[in-house]
């Protein structure tokens, strides 16, 4: 079958744990004219983020990117980038690729990010002694009486929103110039048809009704998730945005 849509629109969904960029990679693919891979700069070798006919792993990242977005049939191709990867030291190849990405023809980017460190710290936390990451939909989730409540360290997580947010202030100083489309988590589950109909206009694609890929695991108010709420939420409430 031939198709005639030329060369794709390359983007990249920049993002941290726990902003729902799984959410929207996963639900961006269900649309016919976008192709989005999950997490391209993950160590492991995951059904989403695999490339047609090469491995991630032998390809530096000029090779990874230029096969990531070489995508047939498609009028928009990305992946998700994990602001904290890739490992210089696990993955020295790829130790070129957010100066490789800013200067890619083209490039747009999905800039997503949750206004509230305080709720993704918790997320992260719940994810982690859960081993519930990301549950598809239809998959069973724990009810609220089996989820734990946290204890949140107020140093450690004063510490941990400091270095992500100076990180993602990093990552985006390295996409100046980059057509960037700046997303919330919060907006994201909030306003979903508003934001991807808009997400779909910045990727020139056409506009179609999208369905949630994934479902939302946490239904508890953050103040029954934490028991030292008060405490921490003060903290949370100062830090930079």
């Amino acid at each position: 079958m031939m198709c005639s849509t030329g060369i794709p629109l390359p983007f990249a969904i920049v993002a941290d744990l726990r902003t729902g960029s799984t959410l929207l990679s996963s639900s961006l693919n269900k649309h016919p004219q976008i192709c989005c891979r999950g997490e391209l700069l993950h160590p492991n070798d995951l059904p989403d983020n695999q490339l047609s006919r090469v491995r991630r792993h032998d390809l530096n990242a000029s090779e990874l990117l230029q096969a990531a977005f070489d995508v047939a049939c498609v009028r928009a191709a990305g992946f998700r980038a994990m602001i904290f990867r890739p490992d210089p030291q696990e993955q020295p190849q790829w130790a070129a690729f957010w100066d490789r990405l800013a200067i890619w023809k083209s490039l747009r980017v999905l800039f997503l990010k949750r206004r509230d460190p305080l709720a993704q710290y918790a997320s992260l936390c719940i994810a982690q002694q859960t081993g519930q990451f990301h549950p598809a939909a239809g998959d069973p989730i724990l009810s609220a009486e089996h989820r734990p409540r946290l204890q949140i360290d107020p140093d450690a997580f004063r510490t941990w929103a400091e270095q992500r947010h100076q990180l993602r202030s990093h990552r985006k100083a390295q996409l100046q110039g980059v057509p960037i489309l700046d997303l919330s988590y919060e907006e994201l589950v909030s306003q979903w048809d508003f934001t991807m109909q808009q997400i779909q206009r910045f990727l020139g694609v056409d506009i179609r009704p999208l369905a949630q890929a994934k479902q939302k695991q946490e239904q508890r108010p953050l103040r029954s998730v934490i028991r030292n709420y008060e405490q921490v939420r003060g903290i949370a409430d100062h830090l930079p945005t």
